[in-house]
């Protein structure tokens, strides 16, 4: 997940399909959040021959932004070949559109963290996304309830084809 210009690390379960009933922090300018729409708990994982990805869409309410994002989180089951792309996308059109930042890191098994502040990402309002992509198994969980967030990368983005089902662990 992505660490925005928030409050106290909370961790956010979407028991609704309207994004803002699904954000049960209350925001304050200066402090940090932890957004995430899972658990943590891996429940299997999904990778592609060839290669694909995974992301999350995030919505906030209006009057927490600007946001800044300074950090992604991308848990990974297995690696094929290396490395993994790691990206903030804009999603002002309600799906993942240009790439507002990105890094190319090594991976490891397990929970990677990625590192934007020196990017000075700022949200100005709306949707965004964290995605990342490669030759390697993504972790999903499976505990409900589910988000609906997640996305799947095979050439292009669309939603992820398991989403009722599985949260991918981003």
């Amino acid at each position: 997940m992505s660490t925005a210009l928030a409050t106290a690390a909370h961790r956010l379960r979407c028991f609704s399909l309207n994004p803002f009933l699904c954000v049960s922090a209350s925001f304050a300018v200066g402090q940090s959040t932890r957004l995430q729409y899972e658990n943590g708990s891996v429940g299997g994982s999904i990778n592609w021959i060839g290669g694909g990805g995974v992301g999350v869409a995030f919505d906030l309410p209006p009057s927490v932004y600007p946001a800044r994002i300074e950090t992604g989180f991308v848990n990974v089951s297995a690696i094929t070949t290396q490395p993994m792309l790691v990206e903030i996308l804009d999603g002002s059109s309600g799906a993942p559109g240009a790439v507002l930042a990105s890094r190319s890191v090594t991976a490891v098994v397990g929970m990677n963290t990625i590192l934007f502040a020196s990017d000075s990402i700022r949200i100005q309002g709306g949707r965004f996304f964290v995605g990342a992509r490669g030759q390697m198994a993504f972790s999903y969980e499976i505990a409900a309830p589910i988000s609906y967030r997640s996305w799947e990368y095979t050439g292009g983005w669309a939603p992820y084809r398991s989403g009722d089902l599985q949260d991918v662990i981003i």
